[in-house]
């Protein structure tokens, strides 16, 4: 089971941080075995967490920046300089404005002769 499932179906009264006890029952879902294979769950857990709330952050910054708030503000709410926000974040807004584009065969053909020649 993923952990963004059981995080979604645990938090239905409060944040999740308050309730590491259903994050040790992942763990030990994941690792019934010895102590050692639990610490290795724990670490993977957590590193599906951190990511999860990673996109979470991306999805509210591309909000914040088609709203028309600046890199500055941005930046100043994350407690980071402008140029910290925009590297980091840079990479979910460009995916979410292609996200919308429709395919088109001209444009496709245009992008794989365009890549056909970088190649050479």
């Amino acid at each position: 089971m993923r952990i963004c499932r059981l995080w979604q179906r645990a938090d239905q009264g409060g944040l999740l941080t308050d309730n590491v006890g259903v994050l040790a029952a992942a763990v030990r879902l994941r690792a019934p075995g010895g102590a050692l294979d639990r610490v290795e769950a724990a670490l993977a857990v957590g590193a599906e967490l951190a990511s999860g709330a990673e996109d979470m952050i991306g999805q509210f910054v591309t909000e914040a920046r088609q709203a028309g708030c600046s890199w500055t503000e941005i930046g100043q709410r994350m407690g980071v300089s402008k140029q910290a926000a925009r590297q980091r974040f840079t990479h979910a807004l460009a995916v979410a404005r292609w996200a919308g584009l429709e395919r088109r065969p001209r444009l496709l053909a245009w992008l794989t002769a365009a890549g056909t020649g970088s190649r050479r």
